[in-house]
């Protein structure tokens, strides 16, 4: 299978800007995600409880504790899908429906985190 002109260029751009000259396993766009302050900005969370759900489920993302395309997919899906008001329900919802779906228990893992 071979490139398209546009396919080398995004790939060679991609390798420029690592700077290592080759593909690392972690999407730079992935980590530009995964920042709390952007979350509970864009989620309207107004409580600490809130606020402190958002910090540890970012922290275990980080630690690859659960997988964190899944944490970036419920964000977008809450954004996109409700009114600013209940965004952090939606994302909280999201989450935990989508992680038990692959096994993951969200209860016991942030009890390990506080």
């Amino acid at each position: 299978m071979s490139l398209t002109r546009r396919q080398f260029a995004a790939a060679l751009f991609c390798a420029v800007l690592t700077g290592t000259g080759r593909f690392s396993s972690v999407c730079s766009a992935q980590q530009r995600y995964l920042n709390a302050d952007v979350y509970k900005m864009e989620l309207y969370a107004l409580t600490e409880e809130q606020k402190a759900f958002i910090d540890i489920v970012i922290s275990l993302a980080e630690e690859q504790a659960i997988p964190p395309s899944i944490v970036e997919k419920c964000f977008f899906y809450a954004r996109k899908k409700s009114q600013k008001h209940r965004r952090y329900y939606y994302f909280k919802k999201a989450l935990e429906f989508a992680l038990n779906e692959k096994g993951y228990n969200l209860e016991k893992l942030m009890s390990k985190k506080r």
